[in-house]
């Protein structure tokens, strides 16, 4: 069973001291359009859907593209006395611009929940997952992205009669192609 969470862009956060454009804070929820007036690069909450990365300022010395970590409005909730499989699933699609070298092409995408989060780094072609306690990764050995491509991440919960017996999992796609997945019982398994 799909269930529908209506969702949009909502807050650009600072919970790791590395995700700000610089140390002001420039861009932020409450100013999410605009440069970093130190002439780095970061991105900016067009609206609820849209997202715009603005490149650091070309020929300036110490500018860099800074990585920015952006929540959604509603969270996925685990359903409670649900007698059917449940599937929460959202798909982000990327617009590749003014791309110098591969080393500037990076996106992630993933599920965040307090102190835990797994990913999906294109960049990197891998899967990272980290608690408090634990970090696992898993490494693609042939992976390749490119301009337009859709990148997916689902979560499944089992029926809750059965939770007992199976874990929920975690899956990223690629353009509608399940290309790996994370059992919340930290078992890795790719395509």
């Amino acid at each position: 069973c799909f269930i529908h969470v209506a969702n949009k862009w909502k807050e650009i956060s600072f919970k790791y001291d590395s995700y700000k454009c610089c140390k002001n804070k420039c861009i932020n929820t409450n100013t999410p359009i605009g440069y970093c007036i130190e002439g780095n690069g970061f991105i900016n909450l067009i609206d609820g859907e849209n997202i715009k990365y603005v490149n650091c300022v070309e020929g300036k010395a110490n500018t860099y593209n800074r990585t920015a970590l952006i929540f959604v409005e509603n969270q996925f909730n685990k359903p409670k006395e649900y007698f059917n499989y449940s599937l929460f699933y959202f798909e982000i699609k990327c617009k590749i611009e003014e791309v110098n070298n591969n080393n500037n092409k990076c996106l992630y995408i993933g599920l965040h929940n307090n102190n835990d989060f797994i990913e999906f780094c294109a960049d990197k072609a891998t899967i990272f997952y980290s608690t408090e306690n634990k970090e696992l990764k898993l490494k693609f050995p042939t992976f390749s992205w490119n301009d337009e491509d859709v990148f997916g991440c689902g979560l499944i919960y089992p029926p809750t009669n059965k939770m007992s017996e199976e874990c929920p999992y975690i899956f990223f796609s690629q353009n509608g192609k399940q290309i790996g997945r994370l059992k919340l019982g930290l078992t890795f398994e790719s395509n």
